[in-house]
């Protein structure tokens, strides 16, 4: 039998009647070297506000010891996710490290992230060695500073870097640093330096930070100990319990001090997981290749080494460099869960399902963090469609039968109420950020891997081939409006054709743009309805059913297929994740409003995963696909894409009208002039 030709080009547009130009890049996009959040800095342009009551233009700007009353000073700064962004509303505070509990001041950050923090400067305040800093977001996300190790003065500017509690194995485990830690104390011996109390004191500390390493009296006891020894290890030790706490800054100075020959290589290995907690792997992997030298016999190091390469997205090197952790039972498991990532962004479903398998053979389901059980139960479907199936209608359809259909909505809590602005709160506040995201975003591109595939009656691949390519996802304005053109081509420019139509796959487009169905300009004529609040990765999030109205609103989609001509417009609805801190579209699902019977097209579904990209050069971050899974069922036939972008580019483009193509259309190509 032969195979009828099919194509599914599911372009979403800004605005009705503009389709996709296709068309390659002349460039080469270059891959993303540095495309990881840098830690933040204090804006020099705008300062915080002031809490004196002046204007912005009089406040002082960051950087500068700003006095907010007389006899009270301020400290001032700006609470930022390690992900990236500011984060307004966050709760901060200060109080003494001795007593954490009494705060002496408390604010919150304004809507760019800034706070000044008004402290009573009695001599109590003046004298003490321990104040601490804090700062907390609703999600779990906590930060720590200490001002006496940071060589800050109160009144000075403070970067607080809040990065989500709990364990993860997306992040270094402060568990298996304190093993690594122990383990490298074990043969410690009383030195000759110092006073004669100094060892003894030292040890003390340990055995307490053995014993409770995430106390505080804990903390406190590492910092007053550190003046009293001369004993290198001991800045270890406070190294370790000072990045436990989230005090980056006082870690950094603390390691910086640490000049004793002898703990060279250890003084690399804990840089380079400050920097890997930090996301900045260039740094990183500088640093843990001196922590590994000539010997090579950190299993840790290995493990961070690799982490850093999966943060660069290079994920063959990650592969090998993760090798010598699997070795090692307490680190195999995190080790498993990075060769797993690297191997679903090689398009390795295969490979990845098998680390997913290993990983929960030797951690029990239970024991694995939320995000990592989520992680590995997506693996190890995305072989087999199972328990997918088309939705009747997001709008009435009872929640049990949604999560029937919707294996991710297994945990829902559709009992939970929405924020206090309601469900138009949450689609005026995720409005504005796609409004923001369609004005300011910048021309990129990214390296594409796909895969597609054709299914068996019961959903399991039997036909699979793959390709790599780049993935340019281009600003442009029509009527002077904002909307995005995707275009796929090879390295040397050229437009590639991934079709293949004659062997029966699909090809399947416009990724980026399918969050226009949250766009103010598109909400009038979209249905939706407040499904309940779940965790997605660790993070809360709001869930949202949608449904467009066909005769309110114009189609965001499109079929096409070869045996017919001219396209038939999709109308969708679906389902939205959307973060409950900042309002983001974290994962959406989209299916038909109803099966195209003239088309014969039963099914269509789409699941789209996004992640934020903060690029080094730019201080906006864009919300952008990071894995995408389009599922269709027509006639008989089920057909299967898993798309993979990474290392994302921001490039600038001049648009020229060139002749493409052997028929002599005109069409937009963009031309490269400077990358990011």
């Amino acid at each position: 039998m032969v195979w009828a030709q099919i194509a599914l080009l599911l372009t979403f547009l800004l605005y009705p009647g503009l389709l996709v130009c296709q068309a390659p890049p002349t460039e080469a996009p270059a891959t993303s070297k540095g495309a990881n959040p840098p830690l933040p800095q204090l804006e020099t342009s705008s300062g915080p506000p002031s809490s004196s009551g002046q204007s912005s233009d009089q406040a002082k700007q960051p950087g500068q010891s700003s006095s907010v009353a007389p006899g009270v000073l301020s400290i001032s700064g700006k609470v930022t996710a390690v992900e990236g962004g500011a984060l307004s509303g966050a709760s901060v505070w200060v109080a003494f490290l001795t007593t954490p509990e009494k705060h002496l001041a408390e604010t919150r950050s304004d809507a760019r992230g800034y706070f000044v923090l008004p402290l009573p400067s009695g001599p109590e305040v003046r004298q003490t060695s321990g104040l601490v800093v804090g700062a907390e977001y609703p999600d779990g996300l906590a930060a720590r500073e200490l001002l006496d190790l940071t060589g800050l003065p109160p009144d000075a500017p403070l970067p607080l870097l809040l990065r989500r509690a709990g364990e993860n194995y997306d992040e270094p485990s402060p568990s298996a640093i304190d093993d690594w830690l122990f383990q490298r104390l074990k043969p410690f011996q009383r030195t000759r330096q110092g006073s004669r109390d100094s060892p003894r004191a030292f040890e003390s500390v340990l055995n307490l930070y053995r014993r409770r390493p995430a106390d505080w009296s804990t903390l406190a006891a590492v910092v007053d100990c550190l003046p009293r020894t001369n004993e290198p290890a001991a800045r270890l030790l406070a190294a370790v319990a000072l990045m436990r706490a989230g005090a980056w800054a006082g870690a950094a100075n603390v390691l910086s001090s640490l000049n004793a020959r002898d703990y060279e290589r250890d003084r690399a290995l804990l840089e380079g997981i400050r920097w890997n907690i930090l996301r900045r792997p260039e740094e990183a992997i500088r640093r843990l290749q001196q922590a590994l030298g000539e010997t090579g016999e950190s299993s840790l190091a290995h493990l961070e080494l690799g982490r850093a390469s999966v943060l660069a997205e290079d994920w063959v090197a990650a592969l090998q460099r993760l090798d010598p952790a699997l070795r090692e039972k307490r680190l195999a498991p995190h080790a498993l869960y990075l060769r797993a990532q690297c191997l679903m962004a090689l398009g390795d479903l295969e490979g990845a399902s098998h680390e997913a398998k290993a990983l929960s053979q030797r951690v029990k389901k239970k024991r694995l963090p939320p995000p990592v059980r989520t992680f590995v139960a997506d693996v190890l479907g995305r072989l087999e469609e199972r328990s997918i199936q088309p939705l009747r209608s997001v709008l009435t359809q009872p929640i049990a039968e949604l999560q029937k259909a919707v294996p991710n909505l297994a945990d829902l809590d559709s009992t939970s109420l929405p924020p206090s602005e309601g469900l138009s709160g949450i689609l005026k506040q995720v409005g504005a950020n796609i409004e923001k995201f369609f004005r300011d975003f910048a021309s990129t591109s990214a390296l594409e891997v796909i895969r597609q595939a054709r299914l068996d009656s019961k959903g399991r691949s039997h036909s699979v081939r793959m390709a790599e390519m780049y993935y340019v996802f281009l600003q442009k304005k029509s009527k002077g409006q904002p909307m995005l053109e995707e275009y796929r081509g090879t390295g040397d420019g050229r437009l590639l054709n991934i079709g293949g139509l004659d062997d029966g796959f699909m090809v399947t487009s416009g990724f980026a743009s399918s969050l226009i169905v949250f766009h103010p300009f598109i909400q009038p004529g979209v249905d939706y309805r407040f499904l309940g609040r779940q965790d997605l990765s660790g993070r809360p999030v709001y869930v949202l059913g949608f449904a467009q109205r066909p005769q309110d609103s114009h189609a965001i989609g499109v079929f096409r297929s070869t045996h017919r001509k001219g396209s038939i417009p999709v109308h969708v609805q679906g389902l939205a994740w959307i973060s409950a801190d900042q309002f983001q579209v974290l994962r959406l699902r989209t299916d038909l409003l109803q099966p195209m019977k003239e088309a014969g097209l039963v099914r269509e579904t789409s699941e789209i995963d996004y992640r934020p990209y903060h690029f080094v050069t730019s201080p906006k971050i864009f919300t952008l696909p990071s894995r995408v899974t389009v599922s269709i069922e027509w006639g008989r036939k089920r057909l299967r894409n898993e798309h993979i972008f990474s290392r994302f580019w921001l490039f600038q483009v001049d648009v020229e009208s060139e002749e493409v193509g052997g028929g002599g259309k005109s069409s937009e190509v963009p031309r490269s002039t400077g990358g990011r």
